[in-house]
């Protein structure tokens, strides 16, 4: 299975997930402390959840069942796929898996971040702020 791409990272275990960078997600959440914390904090990498897209037999039974409760013989078996049917259902089934864009995401990746370090090279004013 290839890497997937990181497009989120957090500290906190938000509800919605914004912070493109693993130094955002450390500046919020040290950035909402009132004093500044010592120690190590737990960066998560989110990455778009993989696109399962059913069977081509399943996307054919979908599509046909809906035709069929409007075009179809009530008294009769439902229309089955044919082999064209199914060709071009998983041609579709293929298109989804590729072209859609997941919303959901989910945990891919942890960093621990030493936060006195991260401070040092990415916030040093906030020593300054607090006298150090």
């Amino acid at each position: 299975m290839k890497e997937r791409k990181i497009v989120f990272w957090d500290c906190e275990d938000s509800e919605r997930l914004q912070h493109e960078t693993v130094d955002d997600a450390v500046e919020a959440y040290l950035d909402a402390r009132s004093e500044i914390i010592s120690g190590t904090i737990i960066a998560k990498g989110f990455a778009r959840r993989v696109v399962n897209v059913e069977s081509a037999q399943n996307i054919c039974d979908d599509i046909l069942e809906g035709i069929n409760e409007e075009y179809g013989d009530p008294d009769a078996d439902y229309m089955c796929p044919t082999p064209k049917m199914l060709k071009a259902a998983e041609k579709l089934r293929d298109i989804i898996a590729r072209e859609y864009v997941s919303w959901a995401c989910e945990h891919v990746a942890t960093e621990e971040i030493d936060i006195a370090a991260w401070i040092k090279e990415n916030a040093p004013h906030w020593n300054e702020e607090a006298g150090e």
